[in-house]
């Protein structure tokens, strides 16, 4: 699988990427800074719906990911796939979106991630495995999860993880809703 949409660059000028409709792979934002993606506005967000589809957002700053639909539809089964990656980019903030689907549906944060909702996760709903993340405010909905539903790994510090709602939808699989291997969480 490969980006469909790759951006980078050093430019401090606000961009935008805004309305696009993406049927398979993501969208990359790397080594960059002043993005929306997404917005305010009807029409704003982009709507990913296929396989592997997500936003990637890796080293970068000062960007916004908001109000966006992804969902990754992959009839193969158990896809090892991902949808939202946020590695290294702990000044970002990722908001009001819907994320559905994918083995780990969001991962890499050490950034705030709030008020999103985070749908059917094939193993985990959610990453918490870099330094100063900051999880609140989310749904985390249905799907396996069968190792915990938000993973805070690779002993890492100030992790602050508060006012979210699970529910497995009475899924067997499901073993926690929160599986804290090492480091320094508040919850």
């Amino acid at each position: 699988s490969y980006p469909v949409l790759e951006l980078g660059g050093g430019s401090t000028v606000e961009k935008y990427v805004q309305g696009n409709l993406v049927g398979a792979g993501w969208i990359e934002l790397r080594n960059t800074q002043h993005w929306l993606v997404g917005g305010d506005a009807d029409g704003d967000g982009n709507r990913l719906i296929g396989p592997r589809v997500g936003i990637h957002v890796l080293n970068s700053s000062s960007v916004m990911v908001r109000r966006n639909y992804s969902h990754h539809v992959y009839a193969g089964g158990w896809s090892q796939g991902n949808n939202f990656e946020l590695f290294g980019s702990p000044d970002i903030v990722v908001e009001h979106n819907v994320i559905g689907g994918s083995s780990w549906p969001v991962r890499g944060v050490g950034c705030e991630v709030r008020y999103n909702l985070v749908l059917e996760a094939g193993h985990q709903w959610l990453w918490a495995d870099s330094d100063d993340g900051h999880i609140h405010h989310n749904l985390f909905i249905g799907g396996a999860s069968d190792i915990g539903g938000i993973m805070a790994l690779y002993d890492r510090s100030n992790i602050r993880i508060h006012d979210n709602t699970f529910d497995g939808l009475d899924s067997e699989q499901i073993t926690s809703g929160l599986n804290l291997q090492s480091g320094e969480v508040t919850l």
